[in-house]
């Protein structure tokens, strides 16, 4: 009597790695594809629409000469009223070291890690800061105030 090969012998197992590496491969390329064409596309543009902006409060609550700051936006950041009545939106995180900076009172903010200050247009004044600060827009509309971070 002649035996037979047991079933999903040798050539089974490897018929059944080779649809498993097919498989992996398959999933690891459109990964990788799909990778590829997220880096490749265009990076989204955050309009100044309302629903990008941060409403921080009523312009009459901010008296000139005032500032606050605002943490519970995506970035924390510093809103100052500056004497004259301008408004003055900047990220609340120093560029050396990412410290939380504090506002003077005045034009600056001052970064109480390294020593590094800002005027009130972003720029380095003094220390290691490596770079200036980015302004946020600032609309008022309808006497409420927007930030868009």
């Amino acid at each position: 009597m002649e035996e037979k090969p047991p079933v999903g012998g040798p050539q089974g197992r490897r018929r059944f790695f080779k649809g498993l590496l097919a498989g992996l491969a398959g999933l690891w390329g459109t990964g990788f594809v799909a990778s590829l064409l997220l880096y490749l596309k265009a990076p989204r543009h955050h309009g100044a629409g309302l629903d990008s902006a941060v409403s921080v409060g009523m312009l009459n609550e901010l008296p000139p000469g005032q500032g606050q700051m605002v943490t519970g936006a995506h970035r924390p950041f510093w809103l100052v009223r500056s004497k004259e009545g301008e408004l003055v939106a900047l990220p609340a995180v120093c560029t050396h070291r990412r410290c939380i900076l504090q506002w003077d009172g005045g034009n600056q903010l001052l970064c109480p890690c390294h020593q590094g200050s800002f005027d009130l247009n972003g720029n380095v004044l003094g220390g290691p800061p490596p770079h200036a600060l980015e302004k946020l827009a600032v609309t008022v509309k309808g006497g409420r105030v927007y930030v868009y971070p």
